[in-house]
């Protein structure tokens, strides 16, 4: 049997180390005694991966083909005798006997982040009427004094790209971050046309954005179970390293006269009639944990300096009230002044998203990246798609394995996601999973909402980021989007600070309508299956379910008349895609890039009408229709913007008109909300030669 890797020395996996003891101690499971291997041992199937892999759609002679159709069940493995009635699942073990070299206490924090998704799931009417906490107030009068910043930027990872474009257009700028202020070692995948939206804005030279740069696969791949592959380049083809940008860019920040308070939190802030006071708490080394840390595995370190500039932050009482001119919440899905906006109601959708960054993978099985893959069919109402991606400059892999669905109690927890990602992750990659070292796990559940952007509800406070529901329904990560919406926001952001234009109603201006984002709601439901809408039995018991610790779904899958096969979602996406690649690189690019424009839209429609119609009929069913009908109005909104913004592109040509716009926060707001929302801000850069289908110009890997 093959050995793992811990450290410089080997343990087979038949074995349990003390550490792994502790670990299943720790939370809670008994101990499992353990047979020879992980369960199951079946060959796994190569998907695309290595030269002369078999084709995914030939029949497999081994039982490991079964498992990517089929759910297994996820109690004890087999020859396993559990000590008492709570036997841990697949995840939890590799987890505990890994613990050596995962990163970060993974188990506690799986234990936090699936009690906040149970009690999500589980919210019923009452729970969403409930009230929250109010931690944003309007009190009468002024602040006494002058203002100590021009801006508080209220959580750090993201908002000091923010914080650094404001600083350099000349506003004093405040980053308050309650852990420290550093970017987590999983890598952010982007594009180099993306990453360099830093260097036009003048935030970092394009030598240092390089030096981010840990890993360059070229072409990623999009292929669905039983169709054909597609390959493209210019799209996630590089992985950045979080920690290096982050601290590029604080060190940029501080550099340039800009205050970092780490280990702060926020508490509240006072909107009054000339300002903010935003109040902040200093933070212990080890806080509690919360919803907010599902994807931050390094959580604080020991208890080293927080920084240079962080003695501007709260003295001797742990305490500080900081005034300035405007507040920008970036604490992300989670933010508390985001629950107080949108109160305790369920998000409409979720993304929920497992995974994990893993050694062992061979050489020619990691040269290439999947933006999106299937090799299985629906079951117990959800579709798993899969993302992989060179690591560590080729020494590592990183896998996702991810679902979009609602909140519904019948969805399954994250560990018992996490158990299916583990049990298929060998079939996926092509290697056992005895042979991969984890050196990462991740795990999350990110809302998504049909009327984002999220708009202000105070005076002189805004979100950006993940905080206003910017992103994409279809991303799960807010970098793309930050660096997306980068141009716009640090101008209108600037552009209000200088005007004085911070009411509530103009910082709205910020996050207008988009037709482009409100359209891809549909593709996120599309992509989603409602509960009890899929054809055939009901789910064996254990799927999808964290055995022991009463994390299984705490309701049964509904089961109705069911309309849907379970190669429904496969074979609607075979269509979309398979049109794309047909109508070439300009069709397929914005898609692939998350963005939705009006003629590429229409194509793909077109042809998907023409090549399959039956399965296009079923999406209104699919859908409901009321979301059908607010897709066709947002389509005629896109229409509508994509003129008016070519119409307003050819005006600004004319001398006089682009001084005219510039010097007017209002018209500068609605040429920007007409290009983002038609989606012709993104103008496909970074491309090195288009898609093409496998086997035709893009080589297979």
């Amino acid at each position: 049997m093959a050995a793992a890797r811990h450290s410089g020395r080997t343990r087979s996996w038949g074995q349990e180390s003390p550490g792994a003891r502790s670990a299943l101690s720790r939370s809670g499971c008994a101990r499992v005694r353990p047979t020879t291997g992980l369960w199951p041992r079946e060959a796994p199937t190569p998907l695309g991966r290595r030269a002369g892999a078999r084709d995914e759609r030939q029949p497999a002679a081994s039982t490991s083909s079964q498992a990517a159709t089929e759910p297994l069940l996820l109690g004890p493995r087999p020859g396993e005798v559990a000590e008492d009635a709570t036997v841990p699942g697949l995840a939890r073990r590799v987890i505990a006997r890994g613990e050596v070299s995962i990163e970060g206490d993974t188990l506690k924090m799986l234990d936090v982040s699936d009690a906040f998704w149970r009690e999500m799931r589980t919210r019923g009417p009452e729970a969403e009427a409930r009230p929250v906490p109010a931690v944003v107030r309007r009190s009468p009068g002024v602040m006494g004094a002058e203002p100590d910043f021009d801006v508080v930027v209220c959580g750090g990872t993201m908002g000091i790209i923010a914080a650094l474009a404001l600083q350099r257009r000349g506003h004093r700028v405040c980053v308050v971050e309650r852990r420290l202020l550093e970017g987590r070692t999983q890598e952010w995948n982007t594009s180099r046309h993306e990453l360099h939206s830093l260097a036009r804005e003048g935030l970092l030279a394009e030598a240092e954005l390089e030096a981010c740069v840990v890993s360059d696969y070229g072409r990623v791949r999009v292929g669905f179970k039983g169709g054909e592959d597609v390959w493209a380049d210019g799209v996630l083809d590089i992985g950045v390293s979080p920690a290096a940008i982050i601290a590029a860019l604080k060190r940029e920040f501080e550099g340039a006269g800009g205050t970092v308070m780490e280990r702060t939190a926020f508490r509240s802030a006072e909107v009054r009639d000339d300002g903010v006071v935003v109040k902040v708490a200093r933070e212990a080394a080890r806080e509690r944990l919360d919803a907010g840390d599902m994807s931050r595995p390094h959580l604080v370190r020991g208890d080293g300096a927080a920084g240079a500039s962080a003695a501007a932050g709260p003295g001797p009482s742990g305490r500080a009230a900081l005034r300035a001119r405007l507040m920008i919440d970036c604490m992300g899905h989670y933010s508390p002044v985001v629950k107080q906006l949108r109160g305790n109601r369920k998000p409409e959708g979720t993304v929920m998203v497992v995974g994990g960054c893993h050694e062992g993978t061979p050489p020619a099985g990691n040269e290439t990246g999947d933006l999106l893959y299937t090799f299985g069919d629906s079951f117990a109402d959800v579709q798993m798609y899969w993302e992989a991606f060179p690591a560590e400059g080729g020494r590592a892999r990183t896998t996702y394995m991810f679902t979009y669905c609602d909140a519904h109690a019948s969805r399954p927890s994250l560990e018992g996601l996490l158990d299916h990602y583990m049990t298929q992750l060998p079939t996926y990659q092509g290697t056992p999973l005895e042979e991969l070292d984890f050196k990462r796990v991740l795990f999350g559940a990110f809302p998504a909402y049909s009327d984002g952007p999220l708009r202000p509800g105070f005076d002189r406070v805004v979100q950006i980021g993940d905080s206003s529901a910017s992103q994409s329904p279809l991303s799960f990560g807010g970098f793309g989007s930050m660096l997306r919406h980068l141009p716009r926001l640090s101008r209108g952001l600037s552009d209000a600070l200088s005007r004085d234009r911070l009411s509530r109603g103009a910082l709205a201006m910020l996050h207008p309508y988009q037709p482009s984002l409100s359209l891809a709601w549909l593709y996120q439901r599309s992509m989603a299956l409602p509960p009890g809408s899929l054809r055939g039995p009901p789910p064996a018991p254990g799927d999808l379910r964290a055995v022991g610790k009463g994390l299984e779904p705490p309701a049964p899958v509904p089961r109705g008349r069911g309309f849907l096969r379970p190669g429904y979602v496969n074979r609607l996406l075979k269509c979309s895609f398979g049109v794309q690649s047909a109508l070439g690189d300009a069709v397929m690019r914005p898609f692939l890039q998350d963005t939705i424009q009006f003629v590429p839209l229409s194509l793909t429609m077109a042809g998907m009408m023409f090549r399959d119609p039956l399965a296009i009929t079923q999406v209104g069913r699919q859908v409901g229709a009321r979301t059908m009908a607010a897709w066709f109005g947002h389509k005629l909104a896109l229409l509508a913007y994509t003129v008016a913004h070519l119409l307003v592109r050819g005006l600004r040509r004319l001398p006089g008109v682009e001084g005219l716009v510039r010097g007017s926060y209002w018209l500068a707001r609605v040429a920007d909300a007409l290009e983002w929302g038609s989606g012709l801000d993104n103008r496909g850069g970074g491309g090195r030669g288009g898609a093409g289908r496998a086997g035709g110009a893009a080589p297979r890997p």
